[in-house]
């Protein structure tokens, strides 16, 4: 859409990308969407809600499962991003064990996409994921849909509340336009 700008992708955690946007180093941070009392100094546009799957070795008992309950998943030891790093990610998912009365049994945090997918593949636990992380893992892991469905995760950008450079706008609008076409 603009050939001449350059468009520098970073993979951070929620506390450094609010650090990067208080800092003026970046634009804009494509991100879950997050405790909004934290980052109530910024605009955020949502751009698609994440279906929740789990994930698992493919030699996993589970993975012959065509779906699985939260019951069942709450007897599974679990993988997970790092609490510190990610402190959206488990308040979401210690919400989704509140309903069963039950905390969930996290035996591992990590704090990549690629060493999570790397212990499950490896089959030190099972993990709560989102579907997109399909495109990453791909065969490496089995994905299964829960029944009943967990509430989708929400994806969007976080901004300053003034008007963005046009750049930034533009990638604001690209990235609104692909996320309207994605498909599970």
């Amino acid at each position: 859409a603009m050939p001449k700008v350059r468009v520098k992708l970073h993979d951070c955690s929620t506390g450094e990308m609010i650090g990067a946007l208080r800092g003026g180093r970046v634009q804009l941070a494509l991100t879950v969407r997050a405790d909004m009392r934290l980052l109530r100094e910024f605009n955020f546009a949502e751009l698609l809600r994440d279906t929740m799957l789990l994930a698992v070795s493919p030699n996993h008992p589970l993975a012959k499962k065509r779906a699985v309950t939260l019951a069942e998943v709450a007897r599974e030891p679990l993988v997970t991003y790092s609490r510190s790093e990610y402190p959206e990610a488990y308040k979401m998912l210690t919400g989704f064990f509140t309903r069963l009365k039950k905390k969930p049994l996290i035996i591992e945090e990590h704090d990549s996409v690629n060493s999570l997918i790397a212990a499950v593949e490896a089959g030190v636990g099972v993990s709560i994921v989102t579907n997109s992380l399909k495109c990453t893992a791909a065969w490496r892991l089995k994905f299964i849909p829960f029944t009943p469905a967990l509430p989708p995760i929400v994806v969007g950008a976080f901004y300053e509340k003034k008007p963005l450079s046009l750049a930034s706008a533009k990638f604001l609008d690209c990235a609104k336009e692909a996320a309207a076409t994605t498909v599970d």
